[in-house]
């Protein structure tokens, strides 16, 4: 996979962990400008194939992958929470 595509598997899926749901239009509909249909599919779909995200009937999308937590404000880093405890990175 190319750098480009990498970052924007890496942009939507940390979009949709942020958002913990969101409606399919709406995300795409706050990215057409940057990326075509056809790319914005395909990358939801690699994201569910990796059982990061899943998507109902309604194409509301849900994070399902693992949650973090940030320490350290804005330029902090994430950790990964483990049944709702802090996991030491």
């Amino acid at each position: 996979m190319n750098p480009a595509a990498l970052n924007a598997v890496k942009a939507l899926a940390d979009a949709i962990r942020e958002l913990g749901r969101v409606p399919s239009g709406h995300l795409y509909a706050s990215i057409m400008g940057s990326v075509d249909l056809e790319t914005y599919q395909a990358v939801i779909d690699i994201l569910k194939r990796a059982s990061l995200v899943s998507e109902d009937g309604a194409h509301e999308l849900r994070w399902i992958g693992p949650t973090f937590a940030r320490i350290g404000g804005a330029n902090g880093i994430d950790v990964p929470l483990v049944g709702g405890v802090k996991v030491r990175p």
